[in-house]
């Protein structure tokens, strides 16, 4: 959805550049090494957008395949065992899965958008085949990211245009059905959440940016819930910059990380229960830098990714080789995560 989603990559430049920096990045020995890329699906035409793993050994991962946005439809594939094969999905033209969440090998929610209807999409993974769910039909809307706590409980997040705004999407599944739910908006013409983690039905984070009618910046955007309602809590962001929180992983209610970028490098910010603050880490200056998806195992390991890959190891952020990055990263483990690049590519991490 070329009106909303444009802002989501703005950090990732061209396959040059992102190289370019990713050499000139150092990186401490014990983090080289790490990654390689797993055997699977390969397409020219595929891009796969997001991956969720329930274990090391049990992935989904899911996008779009197609030439142009009319003629787009989703696409996905699965993992268990050793091997990735490509999986039924039933989008319509004109769709495409932005985030993924699955919580057992036969059980997993996907949301998009679907440009032709105007609208967003959910599918629902079986363990077999990707299924279309009934949703609310708010028009000229995309949602980008969703958690899942269990069967019961997911969240959904996203954008909409409005009367001459874009304002923020919010969708909850109780088990049954999907359903809208009110979230607040800054006092801006444009407002996008473009990730979101639940530890509980009580309690979620979701992270985006926002943009004022001045046209000069963008602010970081950061709301939660409390099981009742959302409310927007402050984030730092670097003045007079376009500032974006692309990604957001919970480990509790009281220690989540986001990632994303400003104009200057990569921005990291870490939540304590009661304030977001920015962390210093090493890509925050380096041009071209910048993250699309953080996953966090604990308190003492994550993994960002994007143009730059990072990991947290309790005590600082350092730099991990991955020539090319990637779009989005799931740990199932401490040790071990998957993520998924350009096109079809799959990369493993233990």
């Amino acid at each position: 959805m070329a009106w909303i989603g444009a802002g989501r990559m703005s950090w990732w430049r061209s396959a040059s550049a992102v190289a370019a920096g990713l050499v000139a990045a150092a990186v401490p020995a014990s983090a080289t090494g790490a990654w390689r890329v797993e055997p699977g699906p390969v397409s020219s035409t595929a891009q796969l957008s997001s991956v969720s793993c329930v274990s090391v050994t049990v992935c989904a991962a899911v996008g779009t395949i197609g030439n142009s946005s009319p003629t787009f439809k989703t696409y996905a594939e699965s993992r268990s065992g050793s091997k990735w094969s490509v999986v039924p999905s039933s989008g319509p033209a004109g769709s495409e899965l932005n985030g993924l969440s699955c919580v057992a090998a036969d059980w997993c929610q996907a949301v998009g958008a679907s440009d032709n209807l105007g609208a967003f999409l959910i599918e629902h993974w079986d363990g077999h085949t990707w299924s279309p769910v009934a949703t609310p039909v708010p028009s000229s809307s995309s949602l980008n990211s969703v958690s899942c706590t269990s069967r019961a409980w997911c969240v959904a997040v996203g954008s909409r245009v409005g009367q001459s705004q874009v304002v923020t999407v919010v969708e909850r599944w109780y088990g049954t059905k999907w359903s809208t739910v009110s979230s607040p908006n800054p006092d801006v013409t444009y407002s996008y959440l473009w990730g979101v983690s639940c530890v509980s039905p009580s309690w979620c984070a979701a992270v985006g940016e926002s943009f004022p009618s001045s046209g000069v910046g963008s602010q970081t955007l950061a709301e939660t819930w409390n099981g009742k309602t959302w409310r927007i809590v402050p984030s730092p962001s670097l003045p007079n910059e376009l500032n974006q929180l692309a990604s957001v992983d919970c480990v509790s209610s009281t220690w989540c990380i986001a990632a994303g970028n400003t104009e200057t490098g990569g921005l990291i910010e870490r939540w304590d229960g009661h304030t977001w603050t920015i962390v210093a880490h090493p890509s925050a200056k380096q041009e071209n830098a910048g993250f699309s998806s953080v996953a966090c195992a604990s308190r003492t390991a994550c993994t960002a990714v994007g143009s730059v890959v990072e990991s947290w190891n309790g005590h600082e952020w350092s730099p991990v080789a991955l020539p090319g990055g990637a779009y989005s990263v799931s740990c199932p483990t401490a040790t071990v995560c998957k993520a998924v690049g350009r096109g079809t590519k799959i990369y493993t991490k233990n």
